[in-house]
């Protein structure tokens, strides 16, 4: 069986596909995305996007789904942006996060000496304010990575949770 999905792309976002390896580029931003599925085929034309796949289960279809919503999720970062929240919490020790290169550094995290360091993936913008850290970006992978990666430095392992509640945590997803 074939599957059809037609996907609209807006005005003044310029498509270009070669070997099932999607480039959408708006106003100097630029965002790509290789799909290396078998029986894909991929085609742009009259402001669409239509994509092709000969699936045999519904598994291969959902699949077909999944390449659809990451082209979505493309034109609505190129469109609109993406930006996640994140607090800092602590209770026992006051933590210090800055921004250096492409690492968000943490210091004092439950009162160690060393200085935790979290990857900034892609080319996401990391906004401390205060407590607050505003992540964004027209990457919806990139933006949600990079504030996934804070709260996993900031992780509490070996003490109970619900005690040491330390930590920067998301409080809104990228959207």
């Amino acid at each position: 069986m074939e599957e059809r999905v037609e996907i609209v792309v807006p005005e003044g976002i310029a498509v270009k596909i070669d070997n099932n390896k999607v480039v959408l580029s708006k106003d100097n931003n630029e965002l790509e995305e290789k799909f290396v599925v078998p029986k894909l085929k991929i085609v742009s034309g009259q402001g669409k996007i239509l994509v092709t796949l000969d699936y045999k289960n519904k598994r291969e279809r959902a699949v077909l789904n999944t390449i659809k919503s990451k082209i979505q999720n493309m034109i609505k970062g190129l469109l609109d942006g993406y930006t996640a929240e994140c607090e800092v919490i602590y209770s026992h020790f006051p933590m210090t996060v800055t921004k250096k290169d492409d690492f968000v550094e943490i210091v004092n995290f439950l009162g160690g000496k060393k200085i935790l360091r979290s990857k900034i993936v892609g080319k996401t913008n990391v906004k401390i304010d205060g407590k607050r850290i505003l992540v964004s970006g027209i990457s919806k992978e990139d933006v949600g990575q990079t504030a996934a990666n804070m709260e996993k430095t900031t992780r509490v392992r070996f003490k109970d949770r619900r005690v040491y509640s330390d930590g920067i945590y998301i409080v809104k997803k990228a959207s």
